[in-house]
Order: structure tokens, then sequence, then C-alpha cells
């Protein structure tokens, strides 16, 4: 895959289980603000990053992915 495919692919994987996390957590805490609702959003993003790293996807990310590439 050339660099932008493999960019794409990358981000449409992070978007997509942002997405999915932040769907259930807005059925189970449903904030009273916008201001609330980026609240979440931010904690699931830095809670999926350090989960991605505990799980080595970042590291399996460095290596085969496209931001290491460069």
């Amino acid at each position: 895959m050339t660099y932008l495919q493999t960019l794409i692919l990358e981000a449409v994987f992070v978007g997509a289980s942002l997405a999915i996390v932040l769907a259930v957590a807005l059925r189970m805490v449903r904030p009273t603000s916008i201001t609330h609702t980026l609240i979440l959003g931010f904690i699931i993003g830095v809670g999926l990053h350090l989960g991605y790293e505990a799980l080595g996807l970042n590291k399996y990310y460095c290596s085969t992915g496209a931001a290491c590439r460069r």
C-alpha cells in the first residue's frame, strides 16, 4: 500500500474506534451540555491511546504504519 492509503486506513481505524466507544459512553452517561460531551470525547481519546499502548498497537503501528516511514 502507498503511504497515503496506509495513513487513511489508520485514520479510519482510530476514528471508528473512537466513534464506537463514544457512542456507547453517550448512552451510559447522558451529558447535559456540549462541554460535557467534548470532555467525555477527550477522556475517551486519551483512554484509547493508553489502551493502544498497553496492547502494543502503538509499537505495531510504528513498525508498519505510515507515521514512521518518513
